[in-house]
């Protein structure tokens, strides 16, 4: 078969180990820092009830920010992972980029928005 025969379709969907390679390094490193801020999420949820607890005001506990931060993490970066399927691999990390920028803010936000709620 020569080379103006070949179907480049054929050849091109055919996913091989060395093209998955980036792939890997770049979900395991948008992990990590997703990991990071969830880490952040889970030390709130444990010391912010036990600091409220400190100053008497236990009753006022803001667990709906405390569940918010815990869960906009994990849907954010799933929710990347699932809108970066079958993109090439720029496209995915900008979407991974855009995930854990809004994850920041979100983060941001509602800890800042504690001291309105007590």
């Amino acid at each position: 078969m020569t080379d103006s025969t070949r179907d480049p379709s054929a050849t091109a969907s055919a996913p091989t180990s060395a093209g998955r390679g980036p792939l890997i390094v770049v979900i395991a490193l948008f992990a990590l820092l997703f990991g990071v801020e969830i880490f952040e999420a889970v030390s709130n949820a444990i010391a912010l009830p036990l600091y409220f607890a400190a100053l008497g005001i236990v009753e006022f506990t803001p667990w709906a920010l405390i569940v918010a931060g815990l869960i906009v993490p994990i849907v954010l970066f799933v929710g990347a992972l699932i809108l970066g399927r079958r993109r090439v691999l720029f496209a995915r990390t900008l979407i991974l980029i855009i995930a854990l920028a809004a994850s920041n803010a979100t983060a941001l936000a509602l800890s800042s928005a504690v001291p309105y709620v007590i």
